[in-house]
């Protein structure tokens, strides 16, 4: 109970200052001790780590699930993983997210999904060749652009759109 109450709150700092928070404030707002944090995770580092392998862990199960619906179009499939990945990244940033030496690795597990989905419908003939590699560059530079910039009042909105607008380029 208290190990999840401390990732938590740790992936809710993760997501407002990225790996610049400190564990002061989960002692804080979760009224825990720090000696509590250390039995459960040895330094900060492999609480962010274990924070970093939830979000990916996440991401993956949903990009699967959606890749196995059978009831939704191909296109619709690559429509609604990105929407997953950009909802995520805008959350948690990518640039906070692209900062774990192993998150590249991670992230190639849906994107591989994703790559096997554009490669059926590009040859059944429902979208155009599209190299995947594009579209994790489109939509990763898309939402580090947003994260930059202050005056966007809905960030998830945005990303949403940017998917459409990526998806229906597809076509």
């Amino acid at each position: 109970m208290e190990r999840m109450k401390i990732l938590n709150e740790a992936k809710k700092q993760f997501a407002s200052k990225g790996d610049k928070f400190t564990l002061d404030v989960i002692v804080k707002k979760q009224k825990i001790s720090k000696k509590t944090i250390y039995r459960f995770f040895e330094s900060k580092d492999e609480l962010i780590n274990e924070i970093v392998r939830d979000i990916f862990k996440e991401v993956f199960e949903a990009c699967r699930q959606v890749e196995e619906d059978e009831s939704l179009l191909g296109l619709d499939k690559i429509r609604e993983m990105l929407c997953i990945i950009a909802e995520t990244y805008t959350e948690f940033s990518v640039a906070n997210l692209s900062k774990i030496e192993y998150a590249k690795d991670l992230t190639d597990s849906f994107w591989k999904m994703i790559d096997n989905i554009v490669l059926e419908e590009t040859q059944k003939g429902e979208i155009r060749k599209v190299k995947t590699e594009y579209l994790r560059f489109i939509l990763e530079a898309s939402i580090i652009r947003i994260d930059e910039c202050k005056n966007i009042s809905d960030k998830r909105e945005f990303a949403d759109e940017i998917v459409c607008i990526i998806v229906d380029g597809m076509r």
